[in-house]
């Protein structure tokens, strides 16, 4: 069976304000980033196309898309990147809530609709990430200290949706240094173990013969890397006390193919990070 944490829909956001200026649409402001999907509830007339368009920030009054995206990918994908669209069936008051994606957002566009649709029960923010329980917390007098805090929080639960991804609106994908590089922070706040030890395992699963891997996991690109996470990862779970020695014993043998293909230019002294992978006792 799969060893990590369920889905969770975190809570119903509203939200703050409509900015009506947009000349093309009515632009929702949710006050803050986070990942999810928008459920519309809406009373339209049949063959009505509603689109939602999602973004982090804004420019010149409207969404800021390129910002979010590749610019050598802008013009072959502006007209679908962070897009849902609903056709209304046009039988009284409806609710549609989007399947298999989500987005990283603030502000929602929304065109196809009518000055009497714009709502404020038109959109209702459901803020959607793994059901990770938290470990520790950090508040002090400082209140830009306490901020910083609150927004790493936020950021890696927006990155975390079943494993580990780089950003919630590009690609979502599991890039392998993006995560080595966080999971100490993840660990120290939350309870990713489950999570991590299941993408561990997808990790020696995509590993070559000669113990390479794709910087991406999961990937269908067998684009290979000489460097490697699992002793980051392996070791930050072994530290943070959670099922050590199963852990050592499931990974002992990809961790020390992957020591093998460290070099100390790329990892500064090996010794070192070979002490904070013993098992914690």
């Amino acid at each position: 069976p799969l060893l990590r944490e369920t889905m969770l829909k975190l809570k119903e956001k509203y939200f703050l304000g409509i900015i009506s200026n947009c000349e093309d649409g009515y632009i929702y402001d949710f006050g803050l980033s986070h990942t999810g999907i928008c459920r519309i509830t809406v009373r339209g007339y049949k063959g009505q196309e509603i689109v939602l368009r999602h973004a982090d920030s804004l420019k010149d009054g409207d969404l800021n898309l390129e910002q979010i995206w590749f610019a050598d990918r802008w013009e072959r994908d502006k007209h679908i990147v962070h897009k849902d669209t609903y056709i209304c069936k046009g039988n009284g008051t409806e609710s549609y809530t989007p399947r298999f994606t989500y987005h990283g957002f603030r502000y929602v566009k929304v065109t196809g609709i009518t000055k009497e649709q714009a709502t404020e029960e038109l959109l209702t923010f459901l803020v959607y990430h793994t059901a990770l329980e938290t470990r520790g917390d950090f508040a002090c007098s400082d209140p830009v200290a306490t901020k910083l805090q609150e927004l790493t929080r936020r950021s890696i639960v927006s990155n975390f949706h079943h494993f580990p991804t780089d950003c919630p609106q590009r690609e979502k994908n599991g890039w392998t240094a993006d995560a080595a590089l966080s999971c100490e922070a993840a660990l120290l706040n939350f309870t990713p173990e489950r999570n991590y030890r299941e993408w561990l395992r997808n990790i020696c699963k995509a590993q070559d013969e000669e113990g390479n891997l794709p910087g991406i996991i999961p990937t269908i690109i067998r684009e290979i890397t000489e460097k490697t996470d699992i002793p980051l990862i392996a070791g930050g779970l072994i530290r943070s006390k959670q099922d050590s020695l199963a852990i050592e014993v499931e990974f002992r043998e990809r961790v020390q193919e992957a020591f093998k293909r460290l070099s100390t230019e790329e990892m500064g002294n090996p010794n070192r990070l070979a002490e904070a992978l013993r098992p914690a006792v």
